[in-house]
């Protein structure tokens, strides 16, 4: 799954139609693996061979995509850009690329999950041993063999969490972790807003099970706040250096 792609200018097999206003366009699928799998992405449209210019191109929001025998079809905004471009007449061979769009920092400095794509993170990352098989989005603290080990809030000796995994990985192999940052898991579906966003250390203590929105209340339970839901799927991952003990 790529979000963003270099140096991939790959020509248009199948042209919109109308070309100056259909919102579809094609390209090989071998041509297609050259480009963002990741949508929404902004793509140009220019003549082969040529610079682009604001007299020969137009910017395009590429929505979705699909393949069907051996082409890949692009659903397309047409007119993007700021100024808007112009509608040109795209035909086959046309040139299409990535293209990084005043509109689209705009869309990305205002919304999170454009910033984030599905299983990603943003934010201080290191590399640990895993303890025992792991999950994306499971919280940890480093044991005595300096190994990345599931966090419990049963007690303060497992509840002392630091870090989230970030891949699938099995016992003894290394992993991803997060210390602290943005974190999107489209899976997750958090409640957001004041203290109902907060997400806590759970007492399960398994794989897939370490988060949880409801605050633990059992003897000797600790109460950890590792982040902030920001919105359904999107976690602010920093974990507070105040834990509460239950007596």
């Amino acid at each position: 799954m790529s979000r963003h792609t270099d140096l991939s200018i790959v020509p248009v097999s199948v042209a919109p139609s109308p070309a100056t206003s259909g919102t579809t366009l094609g390209v090989t699928d071998a041509n297609a693996a050259l480009l963002p799998t990741v949508y929404p992405w902004w793509a140009l449209v220019k003549p082969t061979g040529e610079n682009p210019t604001r007299a020969n191109s137009e910017i395009l929001k590429v929505t979705d995509g699909s393949s069907a025998t051996g082409t890949t079809t692009y659903t397309i905004e047409r007119t993007k850009g700021i100024p808007v471009t112009t509608a040109r007449t795209i035909i086959v061979g046309d040139d299409i690329l990535e293209v990084h769009t005043a509109e689209k920092q705009i869309e990305s400095d205002n919304t999170l999950d454009n910033v984030l794509a599905d299983l990603e993170a943003q934010g201080s990352k290191y590399y640990f041993v895993a303890n025992e098989n792991q999950a994306f989005g499971d919280v940890c603290f480093i044991n005595i063999d300096s190994e990345a080990q599931l966090g419990d809030a049963d007690g303060i000796a497992t509840a002392k969490v630091k870090y989230m995994c970030l891949q699938t990985v099995t016992t003894g192999n290394t992993a991803i972790y997060l210390k602290e940052g943005k974190v999107r898991n489209d899976a997750w579906n958090w409640t957001v807003g004041g203290e109902n966003g907060d997400i806590f250390l759970s007492t399960t203590g398994t794989t897939g099970n370490t988060l949880t929105q409801t605050r633990p209340t059992g003897t000797d339970d600790c109460v950890v706040i590792i982040g902030t839901a920001l919105t359904a799927d999107i976690i602010d991952f920093k974990v507070s250096e105040n834990i509460v003990e239950r007596t």
